[in-house]
C-alpha cells in the first residue's frame, strides 16, 4: 500500500483478502470433493449410461481427479448464438455467461 494509507484501512484489507484466500482453498476443496465423488458415480454408471453420452465424454467424466496435479482450468466462452441454445443472447447476457 502506499505510504499514506490509514494503518487501520490496510490491516481491514489484509484481512478481507486471507479471508477471501481461505474462502478461495475452501471452495477448490469442495469442487475437489464434488470431482471425485462424480467420477466415482460415472464409473459405477458407465454400463447405464454407455447408450446415452458419447464414449470419450464418458470417459473423461469416469476419470479421477488427480490430486497431486490438479487439472488446468481452461476458461470457457459462449458467443451470442451457440447450437444448443434456442434463443439469441443479448450482449449484457453473453457477458455474464462468460464472467
Amino acid at each position: 500500500m502506499c505510504e499514506n494509507a490509514d494503518p487501520e484501512a490496510e490491516k481491514a484489507a489484509k484481512a478481507v483478502n486471507r479471508k477471501a484466500k481461505a474462502a478461495s482453498k475452501l471452495v477448490r476443496a469442495v469442487h475437489v470433493d464434488l470431482r471425485t465423488r462424480s467420477s466415482t458415480f460415472f464409473r459405477q454408471e458407465k454400463a447405464s449410461l454407455k447408450p446415452f453420452v458419447p464414449k470419450d465424454r464418458l470417459l473423461k467424466l469416469s476419470t479421477p481427479l488427480d490430486k497431486k496435479r490438479p487439472k488446468k482450468v481452461v476458461a470457457l466462452s459462449i458467443g451470442p448464438s451457440e447450437s444448443y441454445i434456442k434463443a439469441e443472447l443479448r450482449d449484457y447476457q453473453v457477458d455474464g455467461v462468460n464472467w
